[in-house]
């Protein structure tokens, strides 16, 4: 009998991290996201912080777009800082995971983070740094595409735009680490007063 209790010892505190690691997932799909800030944030060769500043954006995009036609690359390069803020009475929680982001049917961006995330109840916060290194050159050739871009960018006007955050975590058991079936997804409005906010930072 102490044998068989023995043997299944490390089933059961297997089956109860998975237990907490599921709950801390829950969690965090319940928990609020915030882009903070941007670091070294580049359109090609725009430097996108400094260019929010100015009214030349679109001009600058048009420019950029020349040897872009004919490379068919336009890179979009930077970190950018998603704060996680848990309003709920459980912990939320994450290992390493795979993301993606999206603009509408578009992907902007996808990569893995080789970072726990603990967020912890009442109020707690994390910050999650995602990388981006993305050719957009498809996005941003239609022309009706340039225009939104430029429009959200420089106008003083109040402009939102939704972006989904897809993540696929990686589960623990024991010494072994397994990828979660599919993606959790994450939807966040954001404003282009936040966007100019978090280059400035």
């Amino acid at each position: 009998m102490i044998r068989k209790w023995f043997f299944a010892i490390p089933i059961i505190i297997s089956s109860c991290g998975l237990k907490q690691q599921a709950d801390e997932l829950r969690a965090l799909e319940r928990c609020t996201y915030q882009i903070v800030s941007t670091d070294s944030l580049f359109l090609g060769s725009i430097n996108v912080s400094q260019l929010a500043k100015t009214n030349s954006f679109e001009w600058t995009l048009l420019q950029e777009l020349g040897p872009a036609v004919i490379n068919q690359q336009l890179p979009l390069k930077g970190i950018i800082a998603l704060e996680v803020t848990n309003p709920g009475t459980e912990k939320a929680g994450i290992n390493e995971f795979e993301y993606q982001v999206w603009i509408k049917d578009q992907q902007l961006a996808a990569g893995l983070v080789d970072q726990t995330v603990s967020v912890g109840a009442g109020g707690g916060k994390d910050t999650i740094s995602i990388r981006i290194d993305e050719n957009i050159y498809p996005i941003i050739a239609k022309p009706e595409n340039q225009q939104a871009l430029s429009s959200f960018v420089i106008s003083d006007s109040l402009k939102t735009a939704v972006i989904t955050l897809k993540i696929k975590p990686a589960l623990l058991v024991g010494n072994e680490k397994i990828k979660y079936p599919g993606f959790m997804t994450v939807e966040k409005e954001l404003t282009n007063k936040q966007l100019k906010e978090s280059l400035h930072q």
